[in-house]
């Protein structure tokens, strides 16, 4: 009788045993029915949000290298920018960008003409610079998340405002066709974020440009720049 009382106990608690494990997966199934939707439109309400995105950028510095040729001056400008993104997916999008460069106060050391002997040293502000581009730019890893590297090239113009001092009485402001790539990343908390930024900018030459930028070769600038996001 005991061994039978006692298998009728087991017996019985693995009834329940079972009929509660029943119910948990039951449950468990129900929740995942019930937060599966919820968990594809969260992530659809992410993918919109990210589908415009408009920046400001007000800490950046501009820097042109020398040119082949050594009467050509090497200058660097203070950068703000701004720009507009619509993206087309989570992998890439278009930015159009808007930025200008305000000359620094800075020493050039020229090659002093045929005619002369050395060099030419001069202090005079560099010039100042308006740029427009518009470039296509592909997220490796997604654009959804909160960390989003990205690589970019594109194409536009920039011009150049020089000052009659600077040795151009004939030429004080000149626009020229530009090519640029570059990457970086944003970082978002939200809507909200910051993005760190570099291009390699290339000016191409033009016959009448003035002397000291962009007449005898092409010119390349390295632009870095951080500022705020925000996306929608």
């Amino acid at each position: 009788m005991m061994f039978k009382s006692n298998y009728l106990i087991q017996r019985e608690q693995s009834r329940r045993l079972h009929k509660a494990s029943s119910c948990a997966v039951g449950v468990m199934v129900l929740a995942a029915l019930m937060c599966g939707p919820t968990t594809v439109s969260a992530q659809q309400v992410t993918k919109e949000a990210a589908r415009w995105e408009f920046g400001a950028y007000p800490a950046g510095l501009l820097q042109f290298t020398k040119g082949k040729n050594r009467q050509e001056i090497r200058f660097s400008n203070y950068a703000l920018l701004g720009s507009v993104t619509r993206n087309f997916g989570r992998h890439w999008g278009v930015e159009g960008e808007v930025g200008g460069g305000i000359g620094i106060r800075q020493k050039q050391r020229l090659e002093a003409p045929p005619s002369g002997i050395g060099q030419v040293l001069i202090t005079t502000p560099s010039p100042a610079t308006l740029a427009s581009q518009a470039n296509v730019t592909i997220y490796p890893g997604g654009n959804a998340l909160g960390l989003a590297p990205y690589v970019t090239a594109g194409l536009g113009v920039l011009s150049a405002f020089f000052e009659p001092s600077v040795g151009t009485p004939n030429v004080d402001t000149a626009t020229y066709l530009t090519q640029n790539v570059g990457a970086g990343v944003k970082w978002f908390s939200g809507r909200w974020g910051v993005r760190g930024d570099y291009r390699l900018t290339r000016v191409g030459a033009r016959d009448d440009a003035p002397e000291l930028f962009g007449r005898s070769d092409d010119r390349y600038g390295h632009r870095v720049s951080t500022g705020i996001t925000v996306r929608f």
